[in-house]
């Protein structure tokens, strides 16, 4: 190397020491997959829910199993019994260390954390129960097809049913979360969404901007407690801590993504996944934008409003798909 080429190699060296490097993005990674071992007609997963002491319990079409929160292993499967048993949509651990489970033809069951029936119920309205919240009070949520929901106390007990404000046969309520100001939150078809209090009251209501053809399928709560949204074609909605809406926009701009899952995570950061797969760590900034960290492509292919999946620790995710298959995601946010 020639005496001039040594000296711009220098230079060129040292330059590049003196720039302080953008600190790395938070990563997406899989550390454990399998298959709970169900086979047949029964085959997939459909709801996830963590147990009060710390597993996995998976439930599909009348089958269920525990997993092992750390290894993913499959410590006992079986049948929930009698028969015909419940199809879940949904599960809900309670703060007495049982799980509620809803599913089809606005059936419920409660199970004890090792997968054993304790009680089952059917509401008057017979259609989907799409998803149910504990609220902070004990009493319980359930959302419907057809825009249906019905309030419990914590001992199954019905205190309230009705339809929420945008109607119902054509407005389907896909999932509900409870504001920290104790108003319940509910979000479905067609971008709609509404908040009401514990006595039916309609609080605030509204739509995003999105068209009459898209969906709010999933909701979270954020770790600045923020409630985000996702749904089909790449959109996103964010509201305040009281059901406010912030922002809306697009997680990427590739539309065929139908956003079916989401579940925050710690520093604002949540996962976002895709009906073939796709996931996506994203970051929701101070200025309410929404930022992609890491992405992944997933070895699942995710039911149709199913709740197969739930945050098992601070910054890991269970993931199950119509397969049965299965995968544990972590987060890490510390780079």
């Amino acid at each position: 190397m020639s005496f001039n080429k040594k000296i711009v190699k220098y230079l060129v060296c040292t330059f590049l020491l003196t720039i302080p490097f953008e600190a790395s993005a938070a990563t997406l990674s899989s550390v454990t997959s399998g298959n709970w071992g169900h086979g047949g007609t029964r085959a997939g997963i459909a709801a996830v829910e963590k147990t009060s002491d710390g597993n996995i319990l998976a439930v599909g079409n009348g089958v269920y199993a525990i997993i092992d929160a750390s290894t993913g292993q499959t410590m006992t499967r079986g049948e929930l019994k009698p028969t015909p048993s419940i199809s879940a949509h949904d599960a809900q651990t309670l703060k007495d260390g049982n799980t509620l489970l809803v599913g089809l033809s606005g059936k419920w069951m409660l199970v004890s954390s090792s997968g054993v029936e304790l009680r089952r119920g059917q509401l008057a309205k017979t259609t989907q129960i799409n998803a149910v919240t504990e609220l902070k009070n004990g009493n319980i949520v359930m959302v419907q097809h057809s825009g249906y929901y019905t309030i419990m106390d914590s001992s199954l007990n019905v205190i309230r049913s009705g339809t929420w404000s945008h109607g119902n046969n054509t407005s389907s309520i896909y999932d509900v979360i409870e504001l920290e100001n104790g108003n319940i939150f509910m979000s479905g078809q067609q971008g709609r969404y509404a908040v009401i209090n514990e006595k039916g009251k309609t609080i605030s209501s509204g739509s995003g901007e999105w068209g009459v053809m898209t969906h709010i399928y999933d909701l979270t709560r954020l770790s600045d407690g923020k409630i985000f949204a996702v749904g089909s074609k790449s959109k996103y909605l964010l509201f305040d801590k009281d059901g406010k809406q912030i922002s809306e926009g697009l997680i990427d701009d590739v539309q065929s993504h139908h956003w079916k899952m989401v579940v925050g995570v710690s520093d604002n950061y949540a996962v976002v996944i895709d009906y073939n797969g796709n996931a996506k760590l994203i970051k929701i900034n101070e200025n309410n934008n929404v930022q992609v960290a890491s992405q992944m492509s997933l070895n699942l292919q995710v039911g149709e409003l199913f709740k197969s999946f739930s945050r098992i620790a601070d910054n890991k995710v269970f993931v199950g798909d119509i397969h049965g298959n299965f995968e544990m995601l972590e987060v890490d946010t510390s780079n």
